[in-house]
Parts: C-alpha cells; sequence; structure tokens
C-alpha cells in the first residue's frame, strides 16, 4: 500500500503493524529520525514493551485510541491519535506543547489567585443574596466556620444601623451603577461589634452577576490611634508637673532653700519623661528594670520584688511612674512594695503603698478622669495605656491601711 501521499502532510504520522513501525512520513523522520523497521515503543517511549498509556493498546481495549507523550530530547509534547486499517494502526501524531505550557500557565495563575484569595485579605463573594464564598481569612474575623457562612445572607453580620446602607449599595451594584468604592460599617462578630472597611466589586461569578468584597480590620488602626491619644495626654500631665515641680525647685534654689543637683534632677525627669512618651514598636520589655528606673526621684522608700519580661513598649514608664507619683502625693505614702509575679502566660503586678488608702467610692472614679483630688487625669491615661496591652487595672485595700494598685496583663509573657 503506498503511503506516499501522507509525505505532503505537515503533521508527524506513521503505521504500524505488530508494533513495528512500517511507514513513517518526512515530517516524523524530521523529528524522531529514521524509524522504519524499529519498535513503536521504542522509538516514542524509549521503553523494551508497550506502555499501559500505549495509545494501540487503549483502541484494542475499546478506548478513544488516544494518547499524549512527552519526548526528552525535543522538550516537545505530543499527542496521537491512532485509526485503525485492518491489522494496521495509522498514527497521527501533533505537537501540543504550546497548549500544555499554556494550560499549566493558567493552573499556575489559578492556584495563584486561589492561593492570594486564601492569605492575603478577608474576601468575600456575595449573590442572589448570599455567602457563595468566604476565605478563611473572613471567616476567622467573624468567628464562624466557613461551613457557618456559606449560603447564609451577609446582611446578618452587619450592624442595624448600617445593614439599610450596606443593602441599598449591594443592590445598586448588582444593577451595574458605580458607588463609591470603599466604605465603613460595623459588622457583628462572633464575639462582638467590629469597625471595618469594605471595599466592594461587581464581578461575574459562574456566568451571573457577584458582588466581591475585600475586608480592611479597622479595629487595629483605632487601637493604634487610641494609644496616640493616650500617650499625648499623658505626656502632657505628667510634663505639666514635673515641669511645675522643676520651677519650684529653681524658685527655691534663688531663695537658697535647694542644691542645684536637686534641681538638675527635676528637669532631668521631665525629660526622661518625654523620651519614654514616644510610640514604638513592640519589644520585651523586663517590667522590674521599668519599675526600678520609674522610681528615681521619687520621695518614698520603693522595694521591688520578683519580674516579668513581656511584650510592650516603654510607655508601660508612665504607668508606674503615676503610680509611684500618686501614692506619694495624694496617697501620703513613705514605702512602696513592688511584687511583679509570673503565672502562666499572664503577668500580675502588685503595688503596695502604706498611705491613707483610696476610699470604697472613688476606686472606680479615679480610672475615669474623677480628679478631686488632681489625680484622675492620669490614672485614666494609666489604665488606658495598661489595657493597650490586654491588660486591666484595679485597687484593692492593704491590709493595715493603704492601697493596693493591681495590673494584670493576659498572655503577654515571652
Amino acid at each position: 500500500m503506498g503511503y506516499e501521499i501522507l509525505d505532503e502532510i505537515n503533521f508527524p504520522i506513521i503505521v504500524i503493524e505488530d508494533f513495528t513501525i512500517i511507514y513513517a512520513n518526512k515530517k516524523f523522520t524530521e523529528l524522531f529520525g529514521n524509524a522504519v523497521g524499529k519498535k513503536c515503543y521504542e522509538v516514542i517511549h524509549a521503553t523494551a514493551s508497550p506502555p499501559s498509556f500505549c495509545a494501540i493498546l487503549n483502541l484494542i481495549s475499546g478506548g478513544k485510541g488516544e494518547e499524549e507523550f512527552y519526548e526528552p530530547n525535543l522538550k516537545r509534547w505530543f499527542f496521537v491519535k491512532v485509526s485503525r486499517i485492518d491489522s494496521r494502526f495509522l498514527h497521527l501524531i501533533v505537537d501540543i506543547t504550546e497548549k500544555i505550557e499554556l494550560l499549566k500557565k493558567v493552573e499556575e495563575k489559578e492556584k495563584f489567585y486561589r492561593t492570594l484569595l486564601e492569605i492575603a485579605v478577608p474576601i468575600f463573594i456575595v449573590q442572589n443574596g448570599v455567602f457563595v464564598y468566604v476565605n478563611s481569612q473572613f471567616s476567622e474575623l467573624l468567628g464562624y466556620a466557613k461551613e457557618e457562612l456559606l449560603g447564609k445572607s451577609p446582611f446578618e453580620f452587619v450592624h442595624p444601623e448600617d445593614r439599610e446602607k450596606v443593602k441599598r449599595r449591594y443592590e445598586s451594584r448588582i444593577k451595574g451603577e458605580r458607588l463609591d468604592e470603599d466604605y465603613p460599617i460595623r459588622i457583628l462578630t462572633k464575639s462582638g461589634e467590629r469597625w471595618v472597611i469594605i471595599s466592594p466589586r461587581r464581578i461575574e461569578y459562574n456566568g451571573n452577576p457577584a458582588v466581591l468584597g475585600v475586608v480592611y480590620d479597622l479595629d487595629e488602626h483605632i487601637r493604634q490611634r487610641n494609644i496616640v491619644l493616650t500617650l499625648h495626654r499623658l505626656l502632657r500631665h505628667d510634663l505639666k508637673n514635673a515641669l511645675s515641680a522643676a520651677l519650684m525647685s529653681l524658685e527655691l534654689l534663688k531663695e537658697g532653700q535647694m542644691s542645684l543637683e536637686k534641681v538638675e534632677n527635676s528637669i532631668r525627669k521631665a525629660l526622661e519623661i518625654v523620651e519614654h512618651s514616644k510610640i514604638e514598636e513592640l519589644k520585651p520589655v523586663d517590667l522590674a528594670e521599668l519599675a526600678e528606673r520609674a522610681s528615681d526621684n521619687i520621695d518614698a522608700e520603693i522595694v521591688i520584688k520578683g519580674n516579668c519580661v513581656i511584650l510592650a513598649d516603654d510607655s508601660l514608664f508612665s504607668v508606674f511612674n503615676n503610680i509611684f507619683e500618686n501614692a506619694v502625693k495624694h496617697g501620703k505614702a513613705s514605702r512602696i512594695e513592688v511584687t511583679i509575679e509570673k503565672k502562666g502566660r499572664d503577668c500580675e503586678i502588685r503595688i503596695a503603698d502604706n498611705g491613707i488608702g483610696v476610699p470604697e467610692e472613688l476606686k472606680e472614679k479615679i480610672f475615669e478622669g474623677y480628679s478631686a483630688t488632681g489625680s484622675g487625669i492620669g490614672l485614666k491615661a494609666v489604665r488606658e495605656i495598661v489595657r493597650n496591652f490586654n491588660g486591666n487595672i484595679w485597687i484593692e485595700d492593704r491590709p493595715g491601711g493603704g492601697a493596693v494598685f493591681v495590673i494584670r496583663f493576659k498572655d503577654c509573657v515571652i
């Protein structure tokens, strides 16, 4: 049978009988060399017998007679289609390298975007008024498992006062109307209310319009802003007290009632307050060392026992300094005992003084800005700083008289 006409076809073609190549057209010979008389599996697959995915075996067993293979010398992928002609098999071979590479790129892109959706920021997709996709970050933000969110209305998780606004924006966006892209709302997580910014986009999802939302958590930004405001307020309060003391010292120096060394100490303390009121990155803080530094120039005997190292910053200097000054100035204390104790991952600080104590009705008020004695503003800022580092502060009575300021930092010991 003459197969010479197949030489004009620009695809590799071979004819096989009993797995032996009895004809190869010019294109096949150009790519694979002179193969007539050789076993097809030796030429194509470099094996000693037909592989399990052989197109001939596939066709004989009732399959489509197709296979794909990679030729390492040519570094090309090929697709084989086998047709049966009596006892012989005609192989049409097509180079599919570009197709394979394109598919790989598509798969890599899909994998990249799937990974991006999972690890970058909280993301959701809403279609027909319900969640049809949520990533792990979004699930963690709300505090619910993905299965608990899918199929639910997103409006259930929006604060009642923001719900109508979000509904209107969703409906308008589905219709294709342009709106301001980003807007802040309050969401209802499993642990409570939270401020976020929603950045929605209209997309096609499974062939139908949907809204993809990217969520930016505002709570951390608000917390950082509150730290700034707290430190500024505390700085003004502490600096005013320190500079007033320095000015008084200068007056006493003029009158010959105070030494130059004490005046220098007063001014140095004012500068130290400014230094320790800077906003810093979190770092390991040695509480005993910080309390020791804060005790300088406090007119009382201060004893420090125990220690903890926690993740915080030097703004805690002002916490110790304010409590020490409050005990001496308003509590009339002459001795202060600081006990720092590690309790698992928590750290408890007890600052006990031998002063006049704090009346029961004022124990909470002085942390709310109450200032009958002039101490409230500083202690309000003290509580805010403590809370910034996942802590709390309260006052207890000291046996025998005096007050105990108790500070408990949770899950912070390193």
